[in-house]
């Protein structure tokens, strides 16, 4: 693992790009895809028509953004031949942008092991602050979905993850599943909160997820 922050030597690096291996996902079945290659996709071109998108009724598109494409490209992070982590992109309407990015996992598709924005237009100094590496090094660690009680299975049908008002505590209820909130940007955190939220569902890559832990996949 490179660390943060520090130089690193072109040939530290060419064996982490190694271990990535970038996959076309059609969200529709949670399936690959060899509709297009991934080093050919463009998530705008894939918007633009009806055959490579799918609309989103009012009650799912709790990210606010009206459509999705109906493929997507995600990145494998392997080790010794087994998925270490993975990193899918997410996007979702923040106050005034649609914000994007990644989020990675770790291979039990439930632990964040980080996020991260490429592209929005939030105020700098309020809802610009998801760039903020503090903020950011509060996602590792988190979950996505509680354990049931009876046989330790993740509870799938319910995205527990969201951004609070405030700060999270020790006494905070259900903290893992918990970040602070954004400062003077509640419509941002809850942006945030929501698309997430929609990523990780089936609406998202949850049935792409359950098929990476099905044992038909090989």
């Amino acid at each position: 693992m490179l660390a943060i922050g520090k130089e690193v030597a072109k040939k530290d690096i060419e064996p982490e790009f190694a271990r990535i291996t970038a996959v076309t996902v059609d969200l529709s079945t949670g399936r690959p895809s060899d509709f297009i290659s991934p080093d050919k996709y463009n998530l705008k071109n894939m918007l633009k028509s009806p055959e490579t998108s799918i609309t989103l009724s009012k009650e799912d598109d709790i990210a606010g953004i009206r459509t999705i494409p109906r493929y997507q490209v995600v990145y494998l992070i392997m080790k010794e031949g087994q998925l270490e982590s993975i990193i899918v992109p997410v996007y979702g309407k923040g106050l005034w942008s649609t914000m994007y990015g990644f989020l990675a996992l770790e291979n039990d598709f439930n632990t964040v092991k980080g996020l991260t924005f490429y592209e929005h237009g939030e105020t700098p100094g309020l809802g610009g602050e998801i760039e903020n590496p503090q903020w950011k090094a509060l996602w590792p660690g988190k979950k996505l979905f509680e354990k049931d009680s009876e046989d330790g299975a993740l509870d799938e049908n319910e995205v527990r993850i969201e951004v609070i008002k405030g700060a999270v505590t020790d006494k905070t209820p259900g903290k893992e599943f918990k970040v602070d909130g954004i400062s003077g940007a509640t419509l941002t955190s809850r942006g945030v909160s929501q698309m997430i939220r929609f990523w990780a569902s089936d609406n998202g890559f949850g049935k792409y997820f359950a098929y990476l832990k099905s044992k038909d996949r090989l």
